[in-house]
């Protein structure tokens, strides 16, 4: 509800800030022929004001409310998109396509977090025709945004000295009675001691403040409870973390991306 809350409200405004960007490109426009009447009323010349714009880059400056806009109207589309449906409401889901989605929300978000997750690289290793799940989509949005969220944040922490290329691996294959997940980063790893409480309520190694310790305990919920699967982690501190999701497909439930 205020995932859909903010998409409405920033809409209006936003449409507003685009909506005038192209007006002033517009009337800014040697071609148009108002503006050539409206320049010889008022004495100038429309050459030269451009000239003058060019000179102290304004077209430079709009292209980049222009490009901002539109990024944020990508960033309120997935809210949108990511409230759009009950929690508890199940539907066939198409895995690949909902992966894709929260990896564009997940940095969407995490540019305005820290610019130092722009240089994240999201590498992403689908098996071919897979089957659709029976699945609720906001809730397994849910999982992969706060997976993403955690490994975004794991690879850019300050105690650790951070690998060249900074990347996060995301898999998903069929095998006969379920799909598999896996979310794989080459961040600092986990410590076996927050390893074996990584899935309990309200555990968290974040600053106060900075996390609830809900997130994994939630998804684990969500995993196990809702749709009856598996969720776990395998780390070796300094080498990275895996984490594993096992989904159950039923004979009535496998329904194949080409059919």
């Amino acid at each position: 509800e205020l995932a859909a809350g903010i998409a409405h409200e920033m809409n209006n405004p936003l449409g507003v800030i685009l909506h005038n960007v192209q007006n002033i490109i517009r009337r800014t426009s040697p071609d148009l022929t108002a503006n050539i009447k409206a320049a010889k009323e008022h004495g100038i010349n429309v050459e030269q004001v451009i000239e003058y714009l060019v000179a102290r880059e304004i077209p430079q400056f709009l292209d980049n409310i222009k490009e901002a806009g539109e990024r944020a109207g990508n960033i309120i589309s997935n809210m949108l998109e990511f409230s759009h449906s009950n929690h508890a409401e199940k539907n066939w889901v198409d895995l690949p396509k909902l992966i894709l989605q929260s990896i564009e929300f997940n940095r969407n978000a995490g540019f305005a977090e820290h610019s130092k997750m722009a240089d994240i690289k999201v590498l992403t290793h689908f098996s071919p025709e897979l089957p659709l799940i029976y699945a609720s989509a906001a809730e397994l949005q849910q999982v992969l945004l706060n997976l993403l969220r955690n490994a975004y944040q794991a690879l850019i922490s300050d105690d650790y000295k951070h690998a060249d290329e900074l990347r996060v691996d995301i898999s998903v294959q069929a095998k006969k009675s379920e799909v598999i997940i896996e979310i794989k980063d080459n961040g600092p790893g986990i410590k076996d001691a927050v390893k074996d409480h990584i899935f309990e309520p309200f555990f968290t190694t974040k600053e106060v403040g900075k996390g609830t310790g809900l997130g994994l305990s939630v998804s684990y919920f969500i995993i196990t409870e809702h749709h009856k699967g598996k969720i776990s982690v395998s780390s070796h501190y300094g080498k990275g973390a895996i984490f594993k999701i096992r989904l159950p497909l039923t004979g009535e439930r496998q329904i194949s991306l080409d059919i």
